[in-house]
């Protein structure tokens, strides 16, 4: 893997957006409620199981709302009800 130092605005949204694109192609979303600090709302959710983690970018193009985690998105809901 080749890393490149990216310093531009539309670079990043570029990089930020080749990211979500590969996290969530060819997964189908569930709608999940997500809970973070101070509020939860309902994100579509991507889980991958091949590797133990689940992704949503609801803040696309690029925003501040984003998250992931470890655990199922299952479990995610039953800590953030």
């Amino acid at each position: 893997m080749r890393y490149v130092p990216v310093t531009e605005r539309n670079e990043t949204e570029a990089a930020f957006e080749s990211f979500a694109s590969q996290m969530t192609g060819g997964i189908a979303p569930v709608r999940q409620r997500v809970g973070y600090q101070g509020e939860n709302r309902e994100w579509d959710v991507f889980w991958r199981p091949q590797q133990s983690i689940w992704c949503s970018f609801p803040g696309i193009p690029m925003g501040t709302d984003s998250g992931a985690g470890l655990e199922p998105p299952s479990q995610v809901e039953a800590k953030f009800p």
